[in-house]
């Protein structure tokens, strides 16, 4: 047989140019995949790659990253309300919006890269993928110096957070913060609850010897503006710790979407249940006893957080929600005593001893309630001698508990 002759396809232009074009495309192929192996190994040596889902760090990294220079410059933003100082005037905050940001910060060039999602029951997920060129600990001081930051500006703030009612949380600014300092409850309540909590917060690894669950609950309870609220937005302004607040009305709220809010709650967070009684029978809240019960304390509760539950009518609270384990610390809130008002005349006009002991002379015990005398204070913030003069203008005034519920 005659053996093979190829001469005729290399002389064939159409067939050498589809195997040059080819080896060309095997070629760029090769050299595409070495780069891209090349420029991963890059990253990985010098590139920080960190995904951010935690709220509360989602939350700090997007209030440090608006106010840093990049963020005053960004064009692609996200605006949110907050009350200054407690002014009813809204002003506007503004944070760089979703999609990637690239920028430079303290010589450092950092991608970060917002991401948002929403799942079949409608709850909001949001979290960063952040790219740092450095090294670990240089991703490590941008995320403690962006915590530090955000807690020290939303501290002046008075930032809270309110269930959305599809499982998580939303940020709002809620006007200055309330000082532990103007809280005058009687004898020396005040300060055994901060001291409580201070010992509650330190004795983690005590729960866990002895196998209790780490939770601490206080029912407040006691007739309308009498400062039960304040009470607890004072503390957790006073220890640094975030204040959740929890609404259980929300239509869209169920058990199930409850159990998740609170699951997600991290360690040390202060929540706030005002009137309860209310919420839960409110109309159309979805919301049952046994589903706050197994919320507050079953297998999928969070550890460390700080429960406040307020009520007006604790009478009409069921004890398997009262009783120990649940809410352990009950303080009663009453109307003023002559040394509440005689202290907070004092937090108005400091050094006046013998006005605020005659002020606090004139009132009567137990029927006024603080904030009746605060707004009489407020309203003669600049006069001590007027306010002392017309505290007889407090005495006319008779003070009925009524409900929300009765009212409607």
């Amino acid at each position: 047989m005659a053996p093979h002759n190829f001469t005729h396809l290399t002389s064939n232009d159409f067939l050498s140019g589809g195997l040059a074009l080819g080896a060309i495309a095997g070629a760029v192929a090769l050299a595409r995949r070495y780069i891209l192996l090349g420029l991963s190994a890059l990253r990985r040596r010098f590139v920080t790659e960190v995904e951010v889902r935690n709220y509360n760090m989602v939350t700090w990294f997007s209030v440090w990253l608006a106010h840093i220079g990049y963020g005053a410059r960004c064009r692609r933003i996200v605006a949110n309300v907050f009350f200054p100082d407690g002014d009813s005037t809204p002003t506007l905050h503004y944070e760089p919006g979703l999609g990637p940001h690239i920028f430079k910060h303290g010589g450092t060039w950092i991608v970060a890269d917002r991401n948002r999602t929403k799942d079949d029951s409608l709850r909001i997920e949001e979290w960063y993928t952040i790219y740092i060129v450095g090294s670990r600990a240089r991703a490590d001081a941008i995320l403690e110096e962006a915590k530090v930051f955000s807690l020290d500006l939303l501290s002046k703030r008075s930032t809270a957070y309110i269930s959305d009612g599809q499982g998580d949380w939303q940020r709002l600014g809620v006007g200055a913060p309330r000082e532990i300092s103007t809280v005058v409850l009687p004898g020396t309540t005040v300060d055994d609850v901060v001291a409580r909590i201070r010992r509650f917060i330190a004795q983690r690894s005590w729960y866990a010897e002895r196998g209790i669950p780490w939770r601490l609950g206080f029912l407040l309870e006691g007739p309308p503006r009498t400062g039960k609220t304040s009470l607890a937005r004072a503390v957790s302004h006073s220890l640094g710790l975030p204040l959740y607040v929890l609404d259980l009305t929300s239509k869209e709220f169920s058990d199930r979407q409850l159990v998740v809010s609170l699951s997600r709650l991290p360690v040390g967070a202060v929540v706030l249940i005002e009137d309860i009684d209310e919420q839960l029978c409110a109309t159309g809240s979805l919301v049952s006893l046994s589903g706050l019960l197994n919320a507050l304390d079953g297998p999928l509760a969070s550890e460390g957080r700080i429960l406040f539950v307020t009520t007006n009518c604790p009478e009409r609270l069921d004890a398997a929600l009262t009783g120990e384990g649940r809410l352990d610390i009950h303080i009663h809130f009453g109307y003023a005593t002559k040394e509440q008002a005689r202290e907070m005349f004092l937090r108005f006009f400091p050094g006046n001893t013998e006005e605020a002991a005659a002020f606090a002379e004139v009132l009567p015990e137990g029927v006024l309630p603080p904030a009746a005398i605060q707004e009489h204070l407020i309203a003669r913030c600049d006069d001590s001698a007027l306010a002392l003069a017309e505290a007889h203008l407090l005495t006319r005034k008779r003070v009925a508990i009524v409900s929300r519920t009765d009212a409607a």
